[in-house]
């Protein structure tokens, strides 16, 4: 197997540091990641793509799933529309994750935190580790 590159990655909240390796693997892999992921994260680091003024991290996650194909039945602006969205699952890369306030796609795992890659995560696409604990509902786009 290939050595994977290593990356620095900024957030807002602090200084993250991933080994990228595999999707099995902790840290953040976009070899053999799921669609959903892969359209999304050719988006990162970029600013405010979605037109939408106020919060946009759930029109960001429309725009990927629109562009992968996928239903936007029962969705809106508000990241809470995506906790009954699709279907329910366990983590893993490529599912939605849902904050009371913000939503994105889990990119990996690292020291009990799950990584979500977002729209509106310090005013731009980035990625951010947050405290499983703070996730109230994984979903499967359909």
């Amino acid at each position: 197997m290939a050595r994977a590159p290593r990356g620095k990655i900024r957030s807002h909240h602090a200084s993250l540091r991933f080994v990228l390796r595999g999707p099995d693997v902790a840290g953040v892999a976009w070899g053999g990641a799921p669609s959903l992921l892969n359209v999304a994260r050719r988006d990162l680091g970029r600013g405010n793509f979605t037109g939408f003024r106020e919060a946009w991290c759930a029109d960001a996650l429309r725009a990927w799933l629109r562009r992968s194909g996928y239903s936007l039945a029962g969705t809106d602006h508000r990241a809470i529309s995506f906790a009954r969205y699709g279907r329910p699952t366990s983590p893993h890369l490529g599912a939605i994750a849902v904050l009371r306030h913000h939503g994105g796609i889990v990119a990996g795992f690292t020291r009990g935190r799950i990584v979500l890659l977002s729209g509106n995560h310090g005013r731009r696409v980035a990625l951010g580790a947050y405290p499983a604990r703070r996730i109230i509902a994984f979903r499967n786009p359909v």
